[in-house]
């Protein structure tokens, strides 16, 4: 009885180191890769907007990303995600890799609801949530 279960507990424990190195192997093949394709999808949620594709592909060229082509360890999803969080015209970007290779990005576009002139003549828009967007 007592054999029987230290056979049991040794192959649970071989399984288990096995899905490790697997595991551990699979992650190393997939950082190798390099990222063939760069998606954007931008959800709008009005009919006016402040950027397009174009631009955020843009944005992220001036700041310095390369994202297709490059190695997928050279590319940090949470960072180009942080940086289009920023952008004040974005309610949300998320950045990730898919397992092919692909980057994928998708964005929420803010929804600015109406358009403010101050007595300086300046122009801003509040969104959909009560805060100031700057005028594109």
């Amino acid at each position: 009885m007592l054999i029987k279960k230290v056979v049991i507990v040794s192959i649970w424990c071989i399984l288990l180191a096995g899905l490790v190195v697997i595991l551990d192997f699979v992650e190393e093949q997939h950082q190798s890769l390099t990222c063939t394709k760069f998606d954007i999808l931008i959800k709008y949620n009005s009919d006016d907007y402040f950027f397009v594709t174009d631009d955020i592909y843009n944005l992220l060229k001036q700041k310095g990303y390369k994202i297709e082509g490059s190695p997928l360890s050279d590319i940090d999803a949470e960072k180009i995600e942080t940086t289009l969080n920023a952008n004040p015209y974005i309610e949300n970007a998320d950045v990730f890799i898919s397992i092919n290779g692909n980057v994928k990005a998708y964005i929420t576009h803010k929804k600015p609801i109406v358009k403010v002139f101050n007595k300086y003549n300046k122009s801003f828009y509040i969104d959909d949530k009560g805060y100031l967007i700057p005028p594109p």
